[in-house]
Parts: C-alpha cells; sequence; structure tokens
C-alpha cells in the first residue's frame, strides 16, 4: 500500500493542474443534474411548461457527466503505466461505457440485495407480529432486533467482498473496446478470483479517499498491477 501511495503521489503532482481541473468538471456536472431533475418535478406537479426543457437538460447533462467519467477513467489508467492513449470520445463509446456502468451498477445492487433478505425477513417478522397481536415481548424483540443487526453485518461484509470480482472491470473496459458489457464483467470476475482477499483489504485502506485525485489514482495503479500479475489473461482475449 505505501509503494502504491508513492506512486499515486509522484504521478498527481506530475499532472496536478490537469487532474484538478478534469475532476471540477465532473463535480460540476452532478449538481447541474440535479437541479435540473428539481426543476421537472417542480413542473411535473406544476403547469409543466419546464418539463421538457428539464427532460432535455438531464439527458444532455447525463451524456456529459458519462462522457467525462469515461475520459478520466481512461487518464486514470493510462497514467498508471497502461500502454497506449486515452480513448477517443466518441457517442457510441458514451453509450457503451454507460451501459456497462449500468450493467455494473444493477448486478451490485441485486447481489446486495440478496445478501440483505434475511435480515429484511426479520424486519417483516416483527412488523406482521406487531400488526397482528399488537404487542412483542421484550425478549423476543430483543433476540430478533440482534438478529436483524448480525444478518445486516454479514450480508454487507459478503456484498462489499463479493464485489471485488468487479475491480478490474474499468480496465478491461479501456482495454477491451470490443467486448460486450457482459463480457467484460465475466473477464473481471475470472481475473479476480484468487485476488478476492487482496482486493477486499486493499478497498477498505483506501475507503475515505476513493473519491478524490489520490484515491481514483491508487485504485488505478492498484487495478494495473493486479491484472498485470495474472499469467493466464491472455487465454482469454485481453
Amino acid at each position: 500500500m505505501r509503494e502504491i501511495r508513492l506512486r499515486a503521489e509522484y504521478i498527481i503532482l506530475k499532472h496536478k493542474r490537469e487532474l484538478r481541473r478534469e475532476t471540477l468538471l465532473m463535480r460540476m456536472i452532478i449538481p447541474g443534474i440535479f437541479v435540473c431533475l428539481g426543476a421537472g418535478a417542480s413542473a411535473f406537479f406544476g403547469n409543466g411548461v419546464l418539463l421538457l426543457p428539464s427532460a432535455a437538460g438531464v439527458c444532455l447533462l447525463l451524456y456529459f457527466y458519462f462522457a467525462q467519467r469515461l475520459f478520466l477513467t481512461g487518464r486514470y489508467i493510462f497514467l498508471s503505466g497502461e500502454r497506449g492513449e486515452v480513448p477517443l470520445i466518441r457517442f457510441s463509446s458514451v453509450m457503451r461505457f454507460a451501459l456497462f456502468r449500468i450493467t455494473a451498477g444493477t448486478r451490485k445492487l441485486l447481489r446486495l440485495s440478496f445478501f440483505l433478505l434475511p435480515s429484511r425477513l426479520i424486519l417483516v417478522i416483527i412488523y406482521r407480529t406487531l400488526y397482528e397481536t399488537g404487542n412483542i415481548q421484550r425478549v423476543m424483540l430483543l433476540t430478533l432486533i440482534s438478529a436483524f443487526i448480525v444478518l445486516t453485518a454479514v450480508g454487507l461484509f459478503f456484498s462489499f467482498y463479493l464485489s471485488g470480482r468487479y475491480y478490474i472491470s474499468d480496465l478491461l473496459f479501456i482495454r477491451c473496446q470490443r467486448q460486450k458489457p457482459s463480457e467484460i464483467m465475466k473477464n473481471s470476475a475470472l481475473l479476480t478470483t484468487d485476488s478476492l482477499r487482496e482486493i477486499m483489504l486493499f478497498r477498505i485502506r483506501n475507503l475515505f479517499s476513493r473519491g478524490g485525485v489520490t484515491g481514483k489514482m491508487r485504485c488505478a495503479i492498484f487495478s494495473r498491477d493486479l491484472f498485470s500479475d495474472r499469467k493466464f489473461y491472455k487465454n482469454y482475449g485481453l
């Protein structure tokens, strides 16, 4: 981790102005999306005059959001040591990246929902007991609440642990321009099978800085090092 941190700080020192400026642009796009959504919601419940312009504004800003995120993803990866150039930002590549991010997010959300299902069943039991009887014994209530807390913690842990299967998916997306998002996710899961514990520990150590420039550069360097250690990646056409 110390080596990765030093490498990240060295790269950021060389490209500090460019990275700060590009990241600032991303931070300006996100509030704009929420402003357009708020205006659209107000128009929906009001006279509806601003509904169409708000929808158009959201779509346009979402496009710029994914375009900027695609650019930054390629920028961090290639600065981390990957050969080649930052991919050109075309309409087709932005749409493909948006589909890729939505696919990845949906898979993570479904896995999280699956692992939290037991804890939600505990809530259903508590609700049904109170609804049908109007009362519940204190010992039983404390037992159910304790079970809910334990099952939630276990579910979050396994969801966090297994989400590491897709840790190098961004790198594979930049590297494999012709592969479908589903193929990228599959290859990422195959290549990280033996490294989930290492990925989890790194993510925990980098948890509070991941959103900043330094954290993203550390993630890019770690992904690049992890991928370069895979001796069998050529078998998957990567």
